[in-house]
């Protein structure tokens, strides 16, 4: 199974992120992920309105 990241507006309409998530192995590794970048994708450096 692979985890990946989808990145929304409010309405459901997918945004591109400020920083580009990988494919991971494991929920654990997905998890550690954002919460490593998630100052920078709420930082409103990609596309769209968070």
């Amino acid at each position: 199974m692979v985890w990946t990241w989808r990145f929304e507006k409010a309405d459901g309409t997918e945004v591109e992120p400020a920083v580009q998530p990988e494919d991971f192995t494991t929920q654990g590794d997905a998890e550690s992920w954002i919460g490593e970048v998630w100052k920078d994708l709420r930082g409103g450096r990609g596309r769209g309105r968070w």
